[in-house]
C-alpha cells in the first residue's frame, strides 16, 4: 500500500536520494528540499510504500509574481511504480490543495526530450477537462557548467 503525505524536514536526504534515481530530474542542493519543506510543505508530497521507501515525489511552490499560480518544481515516480496511477494521485492531490488555497493555474516545466512527461501532461489536463497550454519556452545557458538547458512552459487552468 502506498502512502502520500506532505513532506517532512526528516524526508529531505531520503527525497535527493530517490531524485537521483529518477531520469529527467536534476538532483537539488540538501538546502533546496530543505526551503521547499520548511517554507512550502503544503505543496509538496511524497508516496512512500510499505518499508517507507519513497517511491514518488512532487514539489510545487507559490508565485510571487503571479499571484494565482502555483509552479510545479519537480515531479518524479521510480520507474517500477510508472503506469501506475501514482503521478495522476501526486498531481491531484497538489491540484486539490492549490484550489482549496484559492489558486486558479498550475505552471510547470517540461524538457523538451522529455516526452513521456509531455505525454503525461496532456492526458492528465484533458481527463479534467482542461488544456495543457504552451506558454513560453526557455533557453538557459549556465556559463558556469558551460551547460545549456531548454525547458517548455505550460500551464493548466485549475478552474
Amino acid at each position: 500500500m502506498i502512502m502520500i503525505h506532505n513532506i517532512q524536514l526528516n524526508d529531505l536526504e531520503y527525497i535527493r536520494a530517490f531524485i537521483k534515481k529518477c531520469d529527467f530530474l536534476g538532483v537539488q542542493s540538501l538546502y533546496t528540499y530543505w526551503i521547499l519543506a520548511y517554507h512550502f510543505s503544503d505543496f509538496c508530497f511524497v508516496a512512500k510504500e510499505e518499508h517507507n521507501e519513497i517511491v514518488g515525489f512532487i514539489s510545487a511552490i507559490n508565485s510571487k509574481k503571479y499571484r494565482n499560480s502555483i509552479f510545479l518544481f519537480q515531479i518524479g515516480i521510480l520507474q517500477k511504480y510508472r503506469s501506475t496511477g501514482l503521478s495522476h494521485q501526486l498531481v491531484d492531490k497538489l491540484f486539490k490543495i492549490s484550489l482549496e488555497k484559492g489558486f486558479t493555474k498550475i505552471q510547470l516545466s517540461i524538457d523538451p526530450d522529455n516526452k513521456a512527461s509531455l505525454k503525461f501532461f496532456k492526458k492528465y489536463a484533458k481527463s479534467i477537462n482542461r488544456t495543457l497550454l504552451k506558454i513560453d519556452n526557455l533557453k538557459l545557458n549556465d556559463e558556469f557548467s558551460n551547460h545549456i538547458e531548454y525547458e517548455d512552459i505550460y500551464e493548466i487552468e485549475l478552474k
